[in-house]
């Protein structure tokens, strides 16, 4: 309960989530091609505002992550 109680605070505070949704130009994926270590990274926003989302699907710790700005 608690965990979804600060996503959506997080989801309503962090306006590069929710702005301009369906504009490709406020989506970008990072890193999307390693499924085999079930790393996803997207950023989602432009310039300053913007938010990088990175989820590690594994149950490996990846303590250095190589990802492309």
């Amino acid at each position: 309960y608690h965990y979804i109680r600060e996503l959506n605070r997080l989801y309503e505070t962090q306006e590069a989530l929710y702005s301009k949704e369906y504009h490709p130009d406020y989506f970008r994926w990072l890193e999307i091609n390693a499924a085999e270590k079930s790393v996803y990274i997207f950023r989602r926003g432009k310039g300053k505002g913007s938010v990088i989302a990175a989820f590690n699907f594994s149950d490996q710790t990846w303590e250095k992550y190589p990802c492309r700005l």
